[in-house]
């Protein structure tokens, strides 16, 4: 399986599950020979979704752990900005594919507790 044919299975994962949680206006940016991330408080992310009146960036990845100093940052520029930041990691080296969801760490019980009542 190519790189670019691995980027969409993710992608695709990954917009499937922000869907299903309640995300709207969901926008993956283009990544393109120069490209390849938009760049916000330092940290690269591949798209931008809505979850209510919150905007929220993400990152997908396939097979790449989120580091406790990539969590740090997220925590800190989420703080200062208000903003959701997500890392999402599609693990396919396992018998057992499964999505990895990482929130920011203060949003992570109002996320969830919002999901819960839109459902």
């Amino acid at each position: 399986m190519s790189n670019r044919e691995k980027m969409y299975k993710t992608n695709s994962k990954a917009k499937a599950w922000l869907v299903e949680e309640g995300f709207t206006e969901i926008h993956f940016f283009p990544h393109t020979r120069f490209s390849k991330d938009a760049f916000f408080q330092g940290l690269g992310w591949d798209g931008l979704a809505t979850l209510g009146h919150r905007l929220a960036l993400f990152q997908t990845k396939t097979n790449c752990a989120c580091t406790k100093k990539t969590r740090q940052r997220m925590k800190t520029a989420s703080d200062n900005s208000g903003i959701i930041l997500l890392w999402i990691n599609y693990k396919t080296k396992k018998k057992q594919k499964e999505l990895e969801i990482i929130f920011t760490s203060d949003d992570r019980d109002d996320l969830i507790k919002y999901m819960e009542e839109k459902k």
